[in-house]
């Protein structure tokens, strides 16, 4: 499956407890590709809604515990599955977002 993660960014999450981690560990450990969104990168072009990807490699034993890969754009719906995992505050921008999807 190729799994997309709507998250804040990177270099914010803590490799010890933040839930997001083990989530994409463990798709990436079955054999998923797994790509992550940041809010600000997803764009609504009538009808579709499409979003600068960072393809990423997990492995939570180094001290940079992610690989980001070249970004792509892409449609959502190309995605087998896209989970929203931005943690709130839910303000306007969430909300907006949330409709999006």
């Amino acid at each position: 499956m190729d799994i997309a993660f709507i998250i804040d960014p990177l270099s914010s999450l803590n490799v010890r407890k933040d839930s997001s981690i083990a989530m994409m560990e463990a798709a990436q450990n079955r054999g998923h590709k797994i790509s992550v969104i940041y809010p600000e990168d997803i764009i609504y072009e009538c009808p579709r809604i499409t979003a600068i990807c960072r393809p990423i490699s997990i492995n939570i034993q180094q001290i940079r515990w992610y690989e980001e890969k070249n970004f792509e754009v892409r449609p959502l719906e190309s995605f087998d599955v896209v989970l929203m995992r931005k943690d709130p505050p839910v303000d306007t921008e969430y909300i907006y977002l949330t409709f999006l999807l």
